[in-house]
């Protein structure tokens, strides 16, 4: 079987929650502001501990926390870093970037499912200050321990405001370049067929259908 090397350039990757958070994220200060880690002559570079929880929060909604232990991720690294993370500096952060509601899933669904020690003040900066009907489904739904697939569809398309970019995060969700679906299906660029296409539109029709007759209990 071939093996796949999945390298991520930048913190959202492919997953284009709005066309204009690209230009907010400056990866060059983030890599500017990166700590080491390592002993002896091995040593890394990683993320600050701000951008890490960040990173964190976005990988686990991209694949609508499922399953669960992604939530497990974001609470031990929060336990494991006590007094070390700077909640100012991450909601800031979080802000800067545009991914506000993005981060503040993560950090509400580890408080309430794990008594996660995240300060009230810090989620209610980061809180939006209005939810689709698929968002507030989505969240009942991980909270009842059966999150809904919406991944970056119906959840994030709520997040682009305006119907421009909405339309156009419609579009790329659903039709990719050909090089990305690649990298999704893990596949050859070459092996990327109109049927991959089709498989991809049937399943966020499904995830649609799913969330419009999903009942909170």
């Amino acid at each position: 079987w071939p093996q796949y090397l999945h390298l991520h350039w930048h913190f959202l990757n492919l997953s284009i929650y709005d066309r204009k958070v690209f230009t907010k994220i400056e990866m060059a200060k983030i890599w500017g502001q990166a700590i080491e880690l390592g002993s002896g002559a091995l040593k890394m570079r990683t993320f600050s501990l701000q951008h890490q929880l960040i990173y964190l929060c976005l990988h686990a909604l991209n694949h609508s926390f499922k399953p669960l232990l992604r939530l497990c991720d974001i609470s031990e690294f929060i336990s494991a870093n006590t007094g070390k993370i700077d909640w100012d500096i991450l909601a800031a952060q979080a802000e800067s970037f545009g991914l506000a509601s993005q981060v503040y899933y993560g950090l509400y669904l580890a408080r309430q499912l794990l008594a996660a020690q995240i300060p009230e003040n810090t989620l209610q900066r980061l809180r939006p200050a209005r939810m689709s009907l698929f968002q507030r489904k989505f969240i009942a739904s991980v909270l009842e321990f059966k999150p809904l697939s919406l991944r970056e569809g119906l959840l994030c398309l709520a997040m682009n405001e305006s119907l421009s970019d909405k339309l156009y995060f419609a579009g790329q969700a659903f039709f990719p370049s050909r090089k990305e679906m690649a990298l999704i299906l893990q596949k050859e660029a070459g092996q990327i067929s109109i049927l991959d296409y089709l498989k991809r539109i049937n399943s966020g029709f499904y995830s649609l259908l799913r969330a419009l007759f999903y009942r909170p209990g």
